[in-house]
C-alpha cells in the first residue's frame, strides 16, 4: 500500500503506539518518553540534540569549536557549496547548525569525491538506513546527489525524519514528492514502476520492520551512519542479506560508519568487523573516520573523544 500526503503522519502516529519489532534495547531506552501530539514532539533524545538556532556569543563559540571539522571538510571540493546549503536547510527547520549536520555535510562531500567520478549510478537510487532528522536525505536531494531516496528507520524516528524534511521543503513539495510503503503485496507492478520512474516522487519511506522491501528495488548506493551500532546483531545480519539480495547485483556500493564495538543497555555487543562482510567485497575506503573521533563542548577540555573508535568503510559489494 502506498500512503501519501498528510495520511503519512496519521499512519505513523498510530504506528508509534505499537511495539516496534526492530527496536533494540538502545532505542527502547531512548524512546521511553517519545511522543507526538498536535504536531509537537516530546522525548526527542538519542539521535541528535535538535536545538534552536544559536545566537550571539553562543553562535560564535560553536562556529569556533567547529573549526577542526570544517578543516577536514575543506579537503573535499564540494564542501563549501554543501555547507552553505546545509545552513539554508537548518534555517528552514529553525534548528541549530550543530555538529550533527556538519558531519553530514562532510560525509556527503566525501561521497561526491570518492564516488561521483568513478561510479555511474544507473538507477539514481540511494537507500539511507537510519537518518537523524532527515538531514542527509534532505542534503542529498537538495544537492542533486541522488534523484530518489529510500529512507528506512524505526517508526518513531521515521516520523521525526519526515516531519523535518517537510519543514525544509514545505507542505506542497512534501505532498507531491514523498510517499510511504507499508505493504508491497498491495502495490501493483504498474504502481511500483511508477514509483521509481516518476520524477515527482523523491522519497520513498519504509519502516524498519519492513526493511526486506529493499530486496525488490534496484539500489545503487546504501548508507548507514551511526545506527547499525545501535541495532541487534540479528537486524544487522538481516540488513546485509537484504542489501545483497537487491535486484541490482552489479555496482552496488555501501557506506558504513559505526563504532568498532558498542554495548547496548541489555548487554548486547555489536562489533563492526563482525558484520557479515565478505572477503571478496572490494574495499575503497577502510579506516577510522576522521570526522567521527571527537565531540566538542563549550568548556575545557573543549574536545572529547568518543567512548570508542568509529570505523568507516566504503565498499563495492560482491
Amino acid at each position: 500500500m502506498i500512503i501519501r500526503q498528510k495520511e503519512i503522519f496519521q499512519y505513523l502516529e498510530n504506528e508509534i503506539k505499537l511495539v516496534d519489532p526492530e527496536s533494540s534495547s538502545h532505542w527502547n531506552y531512548y524512546h521511553t518518553d517519545f511522543g507526538f501530539k498536535e504536531n509537537k514532539f516530546t522525548g526527542l533524545v538519542g539521535f541528535g540534540e535538535n536545538k534552536k538556532p544559536y545566537e550571539g556569543l553562543f553562535k560564535l563559540i560553536h562556529f569556533l569549536l567547529q573549526y577542526p571539522f570544517r578543516k577536514i571538510g575543506k579537503k573535499y571540493s564540494k564542501f563549501n557549496e554543501l555547507y552553505q546549503l546545509a545552513k539554508k536547510i537548518r534555517r528552514k527547520q529553525n534548528s541549530a547548525f550543530d555538529l550533527d549536520i556538519l558531519r553530514q555535510v562532510i560525509s556527503l562531500s566525501f561521497f561526491y569525491e570518492k564516488l561521483s567520478e568513478k561510479v555511474e549510478f544507473k538507477n539514481n537510487l540511494t537507500c539511507i538506513i537510519g537518518d537523524g532528522f532527515g538531514s542527509l536525505t534532505t542534503l542529498m536531494l537538495e544537492s542533486n546527489f541522488s534523484k530518489k531516496i529510500i529512507l528506512i528507520n524505526l517508526s518513531k524516528t521515521l516520523l521525526v525524519d519526515l516531519w523535518y524534511i517537510k519543514l525544509c521543503v514545505g507542505d506542497g513539495k512534501f505532498n507531491e514528492s514523498v510517499c510511504l510503503i507499508n505493504n508491497l503485496d498491495k502495490i501493483s507492478e504498474d504502481e511500483k514502476k511508477c514509483l521509481f520512474e516518476s520524477d515527482k516522487i523523491k522519497i520513498i519511506a519504509i519502516e524498519a520492520k519492513n526493511h526486506e522491501f529493499i530486496k525488490d528495488f534496484k539500489v545503487d548506493f546504501f548508507i548507514n551512519i551511526a545506527s547499525m551500532q545501535e541495532m541487534n546483531n540479528s537486524s544487522i545480519r538481516n540488513y546485509f542479506n537484504d542489501i545483497r539480495k537487491s535486484l541490482k547485483k552489479e555496482n552496488v556500493f555501501f557506506y558504513c560508519c559505526n563504532r568498532l564495538i558498542k554495548r547496548l543497555p541489555d548487554g548486547t555487543i555489536t562489533k563492526f568487523f563482525e558484520y557479515p562482510w565478505k572477503n571478496d567485497d572490494e574495499l575503497l575506503i577502510d579506516e577510522l573516520c576522521p570526522w567521527h573521533r571527537y565531540n566538542y563542548q563549550k568548556y575545557p577540555p573543549f574536545y572529547k573523544k568518543y567512548d570508542g573508535p568509529v570505523q568507516h568503510r566504503l565498499v563495492r559489494l560482491k
